[in-house]
């Protein structure tokens, strides 16, 4: 066996062993449904987490707002002479595939101001996501 079957097996193992994990956790989450609706929900800020029969338990949340909203609200908050900063984050981004189509001229400027940051090499056989 090459050293692309024994990849290509060694994947097909994980894919195996993560499918049959997510389903005993599907399994001791429904067991437990009880204890974590009692210990977990009405929780609103941050996660919340406990330990039951050895097992900790974990939430936690994502939270979005409504970027159109954001941005009526900061104009509200300016007019009344506070600073919005206070209360709202500004960042700011660029697609990466927007500035590759950008026009040199364009790009020249903005060049100071990106920070490129090389990430690990990534191995996948040829076909795979």
């Amino acid at each position: 066996m090459d050293l692309k079957e024994k990849l290509l097996l060694l994947q097909q193992q994980i894919q195996s062993l993560k499918e049959h994990e997510a389903d005993i956790k599907a399994q001791i989450v429904e067991l437990n449904k009880n204890t974590i609706e009692k210990k977990l929900n009405g929780k609103d800020y941050g996660c919340g987490s406990f330990t039951h029969d050895g097992i900790k338990f974990a939430r936690d949340k994502k939270v979005e707002y409504d970027q159109t909203g954001l941005a009526e609200m900061y104009r509200k908050i300016a007019a009344t002479n506070e600073n919005p900063e206070e209360y709202i984050e500004i960042k700011y981004s660029i697609s990466e595939r927007k500035y590759a189509a950008w026009p040199t001229s364009i790009k020249e400027q903005f060049e100071p101001l990106r920070t490129v940051t090389p990430q690990p090499i990534k191995i996948t056989l040829a076909g795979e996501k």
